[in-house]
């Protein structure tokens, strides 16, 4: 077979079990409640930018904030956000055809 199913990483699991922990003694809820403030808060910064625009939709918005900046390189965006401490991903709209069909 191509894949060991017999190996498996301790490390990961314990990390995994370690992460789960320490999310129920916060409180799922209170996490939800945080994360939904601070990508509420970046959407209104980020519709105030000039040449920016948000991509999300639906009347419930998850914690990821989807957005382009017109003019911008994405490489260069990406670096200076991180450069300040943001968590960044780019995902090109080739990635999700029907998704970004939608936006």
């Amino acid at each position: 077979g191509r894949f060991e199913f017999w190996e498996a990483s301790i490390a990961s699991q314990l990390g995994f079990g370690a992460a789960i922990d320490y999310a129920q003694s916060i409180g799922v809820k209170a996490i939800q409640t945080r994360v939904t403030m601070l990508a509420d808060r970046l959407r209104e910064g980020l519709a105030n930018l000039p040449n920016v625009s948000v991509h999300d939709i639906g009347t419930v918005k998850c914690a990821i904030v989807s957005f382009s900046a017109e003019g911008i390189s994405t490489l260069y965006l990406k670096t200076k956000l991180e450069s300040k401490g943001h968590c960044l991903g780019v995902v090109p709209s080739s990635s999700t055809p029907i998704d970004s069909a939608r936006r």
